[in-house]
C-alpha cells in the first residue's frame, strides 16, 4: 500500500491529526518559547510537529509493509 493511501484510512487519518495537534502544542509551548517571536514560534511549531508526526507514521507504514 502506498503511503498516501495509508494516511487516508479513517483510523490512521484521525490518529495523524490528533498527534499533529499534540505535537504542535508541545513545540509551541515547551520548546521554542524564548528562541523566537510569536509568529516564528508558531511557524516552527507547525513545521516541527508535521515532521515528527510524519516520521512516526512513515515508520509505522514501513513496518507494516515489511510484514
Amino acid at each position: 500500500m502506498e503511503y498516501k493511501e495509508f494516511l487516508k484510512q479513517p483510523e490512521i487519518e484521525s490518529k495523524f491529526q490528533s498527534m499533529l495537534t499534540e505535537q504542535k502544542e508541545y513545540y509551541l509551548t515547551k520548546r521554542y518559547i524564548q528562541d523566537f517571536d510569536k509568529v516564528h514560534r508558531e511557524l516552527m511549531s507547525i513545521k516541527m510537529a508535521f515532521l515528527a508526526t510524519d516520521l512516526y507514521f512513515t515508520n509505522i507504514h514501513k513496518t507494516n509493509n515489511e510484514k
